[in-house]
């Protein structure tokens, strides 16, 4: 456990530097000499060193992506990629998130403990998919809990956002991280977001309140849907207009981002403040209607920017920042002329936007619930800002938006479902998941005797067949202990005479089927309710049986073979 202690640490420290040179950029200390703009230009210069610097190797000039990059190298190890790439966009991202206000202080930690991971690792370690989603996950985990001061969020994140690995690394990640965070802001003074006081007044007490919170949620949650496609068409947009293809023009996109960004700066220097200072003063009620709607726009023009034109790991705070910031336009801008006596109601709109922007954007509304609560240290909005990020990320898989990130993959050739990759799944077959060891009951078959079917069974589901042998349902063992219940009730008799047809006929449970020679595809989203499903063959007969953990068995194997393959070549 010691490597995963010292990631925590390491995250704490970095995050931490980066969040005391913010506030003395904002405070008016040594560093609030240099106007937004003028940092924008000067990070501007920094990137084009490294992509200069390093021109001829691929590793730093080539085009960065963020988060997206750690999901590219848990699903396809061949990719290039060395630690000096990732420290680079360190120190880059650093500088954007001291002087911008745009980009995360979780950004440059993240990077630079991923950076350490590939220059400490064994070589060996790129062969197995799952130290490397440990890697991605105790990332992850270690940056949210030093950057937000956030621990339960920061466990919960990797498993939403789907990177898998041992979730024991990444726990004790986040725990060291959230402690080292808080023993230098109370060693050193420093800074801490704190907004408990500001909800004294809040309450879902009556209807209206909770009419007023879904319709922030399902607001939110559009916004967030159509914020997500902007950004995703706004970094294609600045590729195609530098005839970006291979990475070799990435000095022009990042000349002509760090342009836009500055002319952002320079028209409107508040689309610099920090992305908690924003959150502070909107609670805090310091914000007006106008401001905040103006502050919004901009913040979200000059952080599409910046990942379109730089690419960061640290957008969690930005996108929890723009969500609250939404939020709070909505409820003072609509919903204070429908329900003029909900004027306190704006702080938890607020939160509940953030934690909306989380569902629709990144697809993580637990963890943007969990993170509301823990930043205002109250229990009480945990289960508002659920229920609004569990309607946004409702609204955006109804529409079928994909996440940030799920986009710019998508973007790159790359789409995953459910954490696997489509193109792999696309390659194996129902056939080659399947388990054949079963057994089948038919329709008419007393009950007694396919409960002692299921006795003997290897698995807890039983095909049912007709007198042709086709299928006709899938009986499961409850269904049996339920008709076994009965009868032990004084309902022997009946329950003698039931036949397996009318255990089916009593359930109304319709299993979903799948043939033999179907794509694993497939299974995309085939097991939220069941774990099992029947195969069937062209003739309409069972085949075998299909289970959710086999589907990620033979995934994991074909991801292991191309990972050696690619080695050896």
């Amino acid at each position: 456990m010691l490597g995963p202690i010292v990631t925590g640490i390491l995250s704490a420290v970095v995050a931490q530097a980066v969040l005391w040179l913010q506030m003395r950029m904002q405070d008016g200390n040594s560093l609030a000499g240099v106007p937004a703009y003028a940092g924008a230009l000067i990070g501007t210069a920094i990137a084009l060193f490294f992509c200069f610097a390093f021109r001829r190797r691929r590793d730093l000039s080539s085009d960065y992506h963020g988060i997206s990059d750690m999901l590219i190298h848990i699903h396809q190890s061949a990719s290039p990629d060395v630690p000096s790439r990732w420290l680079g966009r360190s120190a880059i991202s650093a500088f954007f998130s001291i002087f911008s206000g745009n980009v995360g202080s979780e950004g440059p930690a993240m990077e630079l403990v991923y950076g350490a991971f590939l220059r400490f690792r064994p070589r060996s370690a790129r062969w197995f998919e799952q130290r490397r989603r440990t890697e991605a996950s105790s990332t992850l985990a270690a940056g949210i809990a030093a950057s937000f001061g956030a621990p339960f969020a920061a466990i919960l994140a990797p498993i939403e956002l789907g990177t898998g690995g041992r979730a024991i690394s990444s726990a004790v990640c986040a725990l060291s991280a959230y402690l080292s965070s808080r023993f230098l802001i109370a060693f050193f003074s420093l800074h801490k977001f704190e907004v408990a006081g500001s909800f004294y007044e809040v309450s879902l007490a009556g209807a209206k309140e909770w009419i007023a919170l879904v319709l922030t949620a399902v607001v939110c949650g559009f916004c967030g849907i159509v914020l997500a496609g902007f950004i995703d068409y706004f970094g294609k947009s600045l590729r195609k207009a530098v005839g970006h293809s291979s990475g070799q023009t990435g000095w022009a996109r990042i000349a002509l981002g760090g342009g836009l960004l500055v002319a952002v700066f320079a028209i409107y220097p508040p689309a610099a403040r920090l992305p908690y200072g924003v959150l502070e003063d909107l609670f805090w009620g310091r914000v007006s209607l106008g401001d905040s709607g103006i502050l919004f726009f901009s913040k979200a023009l000059s952080f599409a920017i910046i990942l379109g034109a730089f690419g960061t790991a640290g957008a969690f705070w930005p996108i929890f920042a723009l969500g609250g910031l939404f939020g709070f336009v909505f409820s003072q801008g609509v919903l204070h002329g429908f329900f003029p006596d909900l004027a306190a109601f704006a702080p938890l709109a607020a939160l509940a936007g953030a934690s909306a922007f989380w569902g629709s954007m990144l697809g993580a509304p637990v963890t943007g619930a969990v993170l509301a609560c823990e930043l205002t240290d109250s229990m009480k909005f945990l289960f508002p800002c659920l229920v609004a990020g569990l309607i946004a990320r409702e609204l955006a898989q109804r529409l079928g938006a994909r996440t940030l990130f799920e986009r710019d993959l998508g973007a790159r050739g790359l789409r995953l479902s459910e954490g696997r990759l489509e193109s792999i799944l696309a390659t194996l077959k129902v056939s080659d998941a399947m388990v054949v060891d079963f057994e089948c009951s038919r329709e008419e078959e007393p009950v007694a005797e396919a409960r002692q079917k299921l006795l003997r069974a290897t698995h807890p589901f039983l095909p049912v067949v007709r007198a042709d042998g086709t299928y006709s349902g899938l009986l499961t063992i409850d269904m049996v202990h339920e008709s076994v219940a009965e009868g032990a009730h004084g309902q022997s008799s009946l329950a003698k005479l039931l036949e397996v047809k009318d255990l089916l006929y009593r359930s109304g449970f319709r299993t979903p089927q799948v043939e033999q020679d179907d794509p694993l595809t497939v299974t995309i989203g085939l097991f939220h309710d069941i774990p099992c499903v029947p195969v069937v063959g062209k003739d309409g007969k069972v085949q075998g049986l299909l289970y959710g953990q086999n589907v990620r068995l033979i995934y994991d194997r074909e991801v292991s073979r191309r990972s050696l393959h690619s080695s050896a070549i």
